[in-house]
């Protein structure tokens, strides 16, 4: 805390304030009060610290009670009821204490501030009766507002009743737009004075920290315009106006530039009760007297409740033209749905009136490679591709705009407000509404809210009536037409999904039948080579037999050769039809599958190899698969006759066959193990070899390349998997994964 000396000090706030440096002018530390009342400041151990100059007036001059403790003031039970008044808080729950000193009736008025307690004390006549006045009024007002069903009608009676209660000549319901320009939108007076209803006033008028405390301090008082500050004085060498925070204050002192203000427009006192809606300043309800009124605490505590009361109303009114505009408006958007669900194909532009009344707008673009709709006004496709560039800079889905010329900087033609949505990548909707010229009545020309005199700059002195039209702006997009829009957005998107998908739909069904020509021409061409090739590779078989036989002895030996060659490519050719031919049976086999013993399977396949140089070894009690018999001999047999076929020339041909029970994704599993000692192969080929005409050799073996392909197939229509692993010069091992017979 500042330290003390003997010595009196005034606080008030000194600096020359004008209208270059009003907006930061700190008017809840003015370090003075009005004159109708006498202020106190009390530290938490009850040590007056602060008090204003006039207390003198009430036989208690500053020099015996600074320093001193309240009790010195208030008697035993004043000062505990004080106690009880201080640890209730803000004064506007209607709770006052009432005091008497030097035979004068004071109402005191409490609240705290940080570690400090701050007493308001104001004279009061005996009015026993105004209380009951005052709630006859309430329940008045309370029975006649219940049947208005307007935000107007509901402004005009509350201006009516508190005019009723507060006696002043003029009572103004006073409503902010977004920038703070105000207006009249409601107004009761004296039938002499001349008429505020529907006059705008400038944001100027009331600077951001003004709007800032009325937001804090819900009731302001200015009992007589032309009042003498009193000075906040105390013994503290360092105190400063900014140690008294009045903004709480009743009786805290104006800035000089709203009294010039109020001056100027012939006001003698004011009341202002602030209108807020969900923590943000709606309006003010504004009294005006053209002469000093000072109005009791009760008046002013009515007076609050019916701003109150008047905010509560307006949330509640709003909340119902809302409601009403939205199902309105949501039935149309029902409309616009079942429109856009009904298009027919094949037309180039769309037009949906419906669009346009659902947002009221004046025109609408959807601008699509799927789907075009064009609806009202539209401006020219220069404008048009002047805002998508705007749009892109600005890299947003969503934005709009009543004001282009000043967020846009566009200005060509009646365009004036913009709703804009991208949908994708490639497609964007606009709705657009015209220009819509405003006349605003201004009280006095906004342009000449500041003069300049001989005194330097100061409030404008002329308030008569001052019209402008406002250009360059459409009507405002309220929250209900956007909200319709993005669920008409949404609706546009779905609808491009649905066509896009039907789009990718039609594409997959022209690639199938595509498909399936191929197809068809590659089992023609499969036809040719597996039946018609036969004939002739027969004939030339035959005839190559007939040379040998008949005409051997005449024949040289070179020609010999070449006949046998010829003769050996036949064959060899023949047995490549066959396995083709086997591998399209193999590919379209539907033969139900039964129970197989592969124990049998494989004894009966191998004793067919009796009398090949090969040693099976076969661990015996394989588990029962389920599958074709014919096709499993198929594959076994082509893994045998494989394994034959490369054979090592450098050691006896063994084949071993074992197996094991796994488990793959909980289903129990059988895995066969097919394992040689001939030739093997590079493993970097352990994935071609079951491609057709794919071998890991090319050292003259026979074959037609297709036998592994075939196993592949037959193993795929089991449901099973097959792989191989080669290791060059020791052998080869095949592993084929069956589901057991249990599954």
């Amino acid at each position: 805390m500042p330290t003390k000396r003997m010595s009196f000090k005034s606080i008030v706030y000194t600096d020359r304030v004008n209208l270059e440096n009003c907006e930061s002018e700190p008017i809840h530390i003015p370090g003075s009060i009005q004159p109708h009342g006498y202020l106190l400041v009390i530290n938490q151990s009850g040590i007056i610290e602060y008090c204003s100059e006039n207390w003198a007036d009430l036989g208690y001059p500053p020099r015996k009670i600074l320093e001193k403790n309240i009790t010195e003031i208030l008697n035993e039970k004043q000062y505990t009821d004080l106690i009880s008044l201080i640890e209730k808080g803000d004064y506007t729950n209607g709770e006052i204490l009432r005091v008497s000193l030097a035979e004068v009736n004071l109402n005191l008025i409490v609240h705290s501030v940080a570690d400090h307690t701050i007493l308001e004390f104001e004279p009061y006549d005996e009015y026993d009766s105004e209380v009951p006045f005052l709630n006859g009024l309430s329940l008045e007002f309370a029975r006649e507002a219940a049947n208005i069903d307007t935000l107007k009608g509901i402004a005009e009676k509350s201006a009516e009743q508190i005019k009723k209660m507060t006696g002043y000549d003029r009572v103004m319901i006073y409503r902010f737009d977004e920038q703070y320009n105000g207006e009249v939108y409601a107004e009761s007076k004296e039938e002499h004075l001349e008429h505020f209803l529907g006059l705008h006033y400038p944001h100027t008028d009331i600077p951001p920290q003004a709007r800032e405390l009325y937001l804090r301090n819900l009731v302001r008082m200015i009992s007589d315009v032309n009042y003498e500050p009193v000075p906040i004085l105390t013994t503290m060498e360092d105190a400063s106006n900014e140690y008294v925070d009045l903004s709480m204050s009743v009786l805290r002192s104006v800035s000089p530039i709203h009294i010039g203000y109020l001056q100027n427009m012939g006001v003698g006192a004011t009341l202002t009760v602030s209108i807020i809606l969900e923590g943000k300043l709606w309006g003010l309800i504004a009294c005006h007297h053209y002469s000093p009124k000072n109005l009791s605490f009760y008046g002013r505590i009515s007076a609050l409740f019916m701003g109150q009361y008047l905010g509560s109303r307006i949330r509640v009114q709003e909340a119902a033209m809302s409601y009403k505009k939205k199902r309105k408006l949501e039935a149309l958007l029902l409309d616009f749905q079942g429109q856009l669900n009904g298009l027919k194909e094949k037309e180039e532009i769309y037009t949906i009136p419906t669009i346009l009344k659902m947002t009221l707008a004046d025109g609408f673009i959807c601008a699509s490679n799927l789907l075009k709709i064009q609806a009202g006004f539209v401006p020219d496709k220069q404008i048009l591709e002047e805002i998508e560039a705007k749009m892109s800079e600005k890299k947003t889905d969503f934005w709009f705009s009543n004001n282009l010329v000043k967020d846009l900087g566009i200005k060509k033609g009646a365009l004036a407000g913009l709703m804009f949505f991208r949908l994708d990548s490639s497609s964007t909707t606009y709705w657009f509404r015209k220009e819509a010229k405003v006349e605003i009545k201004w009280a006095g020309n906004p342009e000449k809210a500041i003069v300049k005199d001989d005194k330097g700059l100061s409030p404008r002195k002329s308030f008569e009536a001052w019209q402008e039209i406002i250009s360059d702006q459409s009507r405002v997009w309220d929250e209900v037409e956007i909200d319709i829009a993005k669920q008409g957005v949404f609706s546009l998107q779905k609808h491009l999904n649905y066509l896009r998908s039907r789009q990718v739909r039609k594409r997959q069904e022209e690639l199938l039948l595509e498909l399936q020509k191929a197809n068809d021409e590659l089992e023609n061409i499969n036809w040719i080579s597996t039946h018609d090739l036969k004939e002739p590779l027969r004939k030339i078989r035959i005839f190559a037999s007939i040379l040998m036989d008949d005409d051997s002895e005449l024949l040289s030996e070179k020609t010999h050769r070449f006949i046998e060659k010829i003769n050996n490519s036949a064959s060899r050719m023949q047995r490549l039809l066959d396995d083709l031919m086997q591998l399209n049976k193999t590919k379209y086999d539907k033969s139900e599958f039964v129970s197989i013993n592969l124990n049998e399977l494989l004894t009966e396949i191998i004793e067919s190899y009796d009398d090949s140089p090969v040693l099976f070894s076969i661990e015996r009690d394989i588990p029962a698969i389920k599958g074709n018999a014919v096709l499993l001999s198929q594959l076994f047999t082509n893994l045998i006759t494989n394994t034959i076929k490369f054979a090592s020339e450098d050691r006896p041909n063994e084949i071993k066959v074992s197996w094991e029970k796994t488990k793959v994704e909980g289903k129990q599993k059988l895995q066969l193990t097919f394992s040689d000692n001939g030739i093997g192969f590079d493993n970097s080929y352990a994935e071609s070899i079951f491609q057709v005409f794919k071998r890991a050799h090319d050292i003259g073996k026979e074959g037609s390349g297709v036998g592994l392909a075939i196993s592949k197939k037959v193993v795929e229509l089991h449901g099973g998997k097959i792989s191989a692993k080669g290791v060059p010069q020791e052998g080869a091992t095949f592993y084929i994964t069956f589901d057991t017979a249990e599954n």
